[in-house]
């Protein structure tokens, strides 16, 4: 399900960096499943960080990134799903755009598994 690669690293560096700081009342951050309840986690404390948005957005890309089969199907399912706007975010979940290379690599995906 998981590979060892570079995106596996960079994955575990910034849920490790986010496991040990403390961030104040004055930044945006989320929950984040470390292991993904898709892929069997769950929401045990050990399993739960405080993300910045960005950094959200980045470990859900870098999830597609660095599993496979099944498992990548869903994280790229869960990745297409955080470009949508919910009733929790009101339009203002993620600032941040996406590059166009990302965005096309996504959908190329996603349309793949269609």
């Amino acid at each position: 399900m998981y590979l060892q690669n570079k995106y596996s690293q960079w994955y575990c560096n910034i849920v490790d960096r986010a496991k040990s700081r403390a961030l104040d009342g004055s930044f945006y951050t989320e929950k984040h499943h470390i292991v993904p309840r898709s892929l069997g986690g769950n929401n045990e404390k050990n399993n739960l960080v405080r993300l910045t948005g960005r950094e959200h957005f980045i470990c859900h890309w870098l999830l597609t990134k660095m599993t496979q089969g099944n498992a990548q199907h869903k994280m790229i399912y869960a990745l297409r799903r955080m470009e949508h706007v919910s009733k929790y975010h009101q339009g203002s979940r993620y600032v941040t755009r996406i590059t166009s290379k990302v965005f096309d690599r996504n959908k190329k995906q996603w349309a793949k598994l269609h």
